[in-house]
């Protein structure tokens, strides 16, 4: 039994990844899919500066800036939703990101996080109370003219009560 050789379904229609040989409808597509970083900051710093911080936090976190720009595209497609919600929702991103920097700096230099037990306000009431009296004492006491005095107002009392 003879079989012909194998015909593809886009051979018919033409398609094919030489740039010579592809019609003008598919040009015009990699035309316009041909963006780069500063295409895409240009497009979302329209949205919000927290959303200019989440394109470029995507873009910095990956060895080449193209494996991105799917997401960079994604987070831009989020704009149906509306440009306060897309705002509030990479500044929620910020926040979070910041929390979890803090965390691994935290680790990187060894500090213990003081964590109190569920249900169990007494674990705290040692440090709470100090920073209670020490507001009361110190902070409410007078009335500060400069950052600086404050932290040298501080330093004295931390030194005295300790």
């Amino acid at each position: 039994m003879y079989l012909p050789k194998k015909t593809y379904w886009y051979d018919q229609y033409g398609y094919t990844t030489v740039k010579e040989h592809m019609p003008e409808s598919h040009l015009a597509y990699e035309h316009n899919r041909a963006q780069n970083a500063a295409t895409l900051i240009d497009r979302v710093q329209r949205v919000s500066p927290f959303t200019r911080w989440a394109v470029e936090n995507i873009l910095q976190r990956t060895s080449f800036p193209q494996q991105a720009y799917d997401r960079c595209n994604g987070v831009l497609l989020l704009r149906t939703y509306g440009y306060d919600r897309l705002g509030s929702a990479a500044a929620l991103m910020k926040a979070e990101t910041g929390k979890a920097a803090y965390q691994r700096s935290r680790k990187n230099h060894h500090i213990i996080q003081n964590m109190s037990r569920r249900g169990n306000c007494l674990d705290n009431s040692v440090s709470e109370n100090f920073f209670g009296i020490m507001k009361s004492e110190l902070l409410y006491a007078k009335k500060y003219t400069s950052k600086d005095c404050f932290i040298t107002d501080l330093k004295e009392y931390m030194e005295y009560n300790n």
